[in-house]
């Protein structure tokens, strides 16, 4: 059996299993009440702070909390909001409360249901602090679909994605064959489908929550998907006749 074929499919976390917005939406209302921007604006001034959270963690590693604080603050002055230090701060609280009480919702629970009855082997890829990400992924119930020892973060070694040596490293853990079909799932085209990519496996794009495109891209994923149901049909049809080919061609 040593030569036995297997089907992968790779999560990514934060934006993939479940939505970024989430917390912070939460944590914005919450503080802000009657002065918090209209939907629209707010889901504007959340992409800003991804943008800029992106550029401070290219400079030097900051604390979760004050790297919340920064990026939040310079995302409202983006859009010509300026909030005191102790509305910053108590949005940080909120916003960090949330994140332990986040929720994924059921449309991925059964699409995670549906691959493990599968005997599709599942794992999980994400950038960040073992001890923060963990936090996240106890808050989402990943436990019940992907064994803990099968979901890895970048603080565990020291390098985050797109690095090619974190998906390497990531094979060797799971003990991946070349033979074998492995996709990654993520909504980040930087750190996920490029990274995956240069790593050769087969990538899905997921745009089912707030994600923003780069303006000019070189591969855009083997499959794109925006929402539920046809992330459910891309697991139903795609993979599945892909881990039947390996059993055919094995």
């Amino acid at each position: 059996m040593g030569d036995e074929m297997h089907t992968y499919v790779i999560f990514d976390m934060d934006g993939t299993l479940y939505d970024l917005y989430q917390p912070f939406e939460r944590a914005c209302k919450q503080v802000l009440q009657d002065r918090v921007p209209d939907d629209r604006q707010l889901q504007q001034i959340f992409m800003a702070s991804r943008r800029h959270s992106d550029a401070l963690r290219a400079k030097r590693d900051y604390e979760e909390k004050e790297l919340v604080m920064l990026r939040n603050e310079a995302a409202f002055l983006d859009y010509h909001i300026s909030l005191e230090q102790k509305v910053l701060e108590d949005i940080q609280e909120a916003y960090a409360y949330y994140q332990k009480h986040l929720y994924m919702e059921e449309g991925m629970q059964k699409a995670l249901l549906l691959l493990k009855n599968r005997k599709v082997r599942l794992a999980l890829i994400s950038n960040g602090d073992e001890d923060h990400q963990r936090q996240k992924a106890i808050a989402l119930g990943v436990d019940a679909y992907i064994r803990r020892e099968h979901q890895f973060f970048s603080g565990m070694i020291g390098i985050d994605k797109p690095d090619i040596r974190l998906f390497r490293w990531v094979e060797k853990q799971l003990q991946i064959k070349k033979e074998d079909h492995v996709y990654y799932i993520g909504d980040s085209y930087a750190s996920d489908i490029l990274g995956a990519h240069q790593a050769g496996w087969k990538t899905i794009w997921s745009h089912i929550y707030l994600s923003e495109q780069p303006q000019s891209i070189s591969f855009r994923g083997d499959m794109e998907v925006d929402d539920m149901q046809g992330l459910q049909r891309i697991f139903l049809q795609e993979i599945e006749e892909g881990k039947e080919d390996a059993i055919e061609r094995g």
